[in-house]
């Protein structure tokens, strides 16, 4: 009850230095700058300095991004999808008859395309096919393929294309670049790796990880 009473008559109370008044007045935007409080102005100027400092971080990070750090990203992406594509095989059904190289497939055959098998090919990759090395596509994936196209399959290709690849792609990168701002991680001694396939290629106890604060 007191503090209500103390609250309201405060309304009606402006301090000044050295003058006490005790009547309402409308404060035009002046008379607020003169009115305010060491600690209310100090209170501002940090303000401000915390917004340019997170403006400032803002600029650096998208330099960074512009300057290669962003395509490194999708290097590491790109790798990671040749080695556990989320799509293990597709299926085709062939039109009409084609012959290709030494074998003829008769139209309305059902194939079968293995695309692990394809971005596993020591003959299109090279022999450290099975080790993980972003630096492989630093030079585009067609480079990267020895310019065989259907060598890198894990979204399809052609007019069948998964429709989502372009918002799986960003969303990773999104995700990622979020997490390395605030930290690191590494791998938990917990993880079991056990790639499988239930529709789409997943690890089978999940990723668990260690994040370290930066």
């Amino acid at each position: 009850m007191k503090l209500t009473i103390l609250a309201s008559r405060n309304i009606f109370k402006i301090r000044f230095p050295g003058v006490r008044l005790y009547r309402s007045i409308s404060l035009d935007p002046i008379c607020s700058k003169i009115l305010k409080t060491g600690d209310q102005i100090e209170a501002e100027k940090l303000e401000k300095r915390i917004h340019h400092s997170i403006i400032e971080l803002i600029k650096k990070r998208e330099d960074q991004v512009m300057n290669g750090e962003g395509n490194y990203l999708s290097l590491i992406i790109n790798e990671s999808l040749r080695l556990y594509p989320p799509v293990l095989t597709m299926s085709r059904k062939i039109e009409k008859e084609v012959r290709w190289r030494n074998l003829n497939l008769p139209a309305n055959m059902n194939l079968l395309i293995s695309s692990l098998a394809l971005h596993h090919d020591p003959e299109i990759w090279g022999e450290d096919v099975h080790l993980f090395k972003p630096e492989r596509f630093s030079e585009g994936v067609a480079n990267a393929t020895k310019d065989n196209i259907a060598a890198f399959l894990p979204f399809g290709m052609g007019p069948r294309t998964c429709v989502g690849f372009n918002f799986a792609i960003n969303e990773a990168k999104i995700a990622l670049t979020m997490i390395l701002q605030c930290y690191t991680f590494t791998l938990s001694p917990a993880y079991v790796h056990l790639p499988v396939q239930i529709l789409t290629n997943h690890p089978r106890y999940g990723v668990q990880v260690m994040l370290h604060p930066l």
